[in-house]
């Protein structure tokens, strides 16, 4: 069971009594819809969770998504998903999950596709792991303190290998003055996967050099220090191009494919 102590921001997982809870993941159905995003929705029901196994994907194979993965800039001394390639080298599946806010955009560019499902896809291709499971449980205005409260349900239940957890600058809104309890929430959510044995990602918005939102770079900064000192991997998306129109979720995904191909 995950329980939160009243009066502070600390997270506890049950191991024996929150395995025994874990239901089955869902199969995928091919006729199952990609959730509409709701603006409106802070929490969506578990049932909109995108499960897909790899190896019903299908995918043209002359398809733009695919990524060299000798790209000359690969140094796996300093590749940031270095933590991965251990995990990556068995051959047992893997689960990886995506969680936190939902990469937004024109639906009519990415035909209204999940951040996972663009991986999934591309993944597959690029990796050959076909038994592997993806599953996208992000939601639109996702800030901290909403996936920290829906941390079981969400993630936890799902015992994912890699979770990728997208932040924007959502929480910044609420001043620099709420930052401590911020700090103290993100340690509570890693302290969380580190226990049940995920590794968990970071994953950033760019700020935006023409944006001077003081609060967003104090909390970018505070993210990025504690992605140092606890050594968990911190990465920063793309810029869109402002020349073509681009999915923000299949931008993303085609990003974090890239590095986690750099850690073979």
């Amino acid at each position: 069971m995950l329980a939160s102590h009243e009066g502070n921001d600390s997270l506890e997982v049950d191991s024996a009594s929150t395995a025994e809870s874990t239901p089955e993941l869902p199969c995928f159905d091919v006729s199952l819809e990609p959730p509409v995003a709701d603006v409106h929705a802070e929490e969506p029901l578990d049932e909109h969770l995108v499960v897909r196994p790899l190896s019903e994907l299908v995918f043209d194979e002359q398809s733009e998504l695919i990524v060299e993965a000798d790209d000359e800039t690969s140094d796996r001394a300093v590749c940031p998903l270095h933590a991965l390639a251990s995990a990556l080298r068995q051959d047992e599946p893997l689960t990886w999950l995506f969680a936190g806010i939902r990469p937004m955009g024109d639906d009519s560019i990415g035909d209204g596709r999940l951040t996972g499902e663009w991986f999934a896809e591309e993944w597959r291709a690029e990796s050959g792991r076909s038994t592997d499971l993806v599953i996208d449980a992000t939601w639109p205005q996702c800030t901290l303190a909403l996936l920290k409260s829906h941390l079981k349900t969400r993630v936890v239940r799902h015992r994912p290998n890699v979770a990728f957890l997208f932040l924007d600058r959502s929480d910044a809104s609420a001043g620099v003055e709420q930052l401590p309890q911020f700090e103290r929430r993100l340690v509570a959510v890693l302290s969380v996967l580190s226990e049940i044995g995920t590794t968990a990602v970071l994953v950033q918005t760019p700020i935006s050099v023409a944006n001077d939102d003081i609060d967003a770079e104090i909390y970018f900064e505070a993210i990025s220090g504690i992605a140092r000192e606890r050594d968990i991997p911190h990465l920063v998306l793309p810029s869109l191009s402002s020349r073509k129109a681009e999915s923000p979720g299949r931008n993303a995904a085609l990003f974090l494919c890239r590095e986690v191909m750099r850690a073979f």
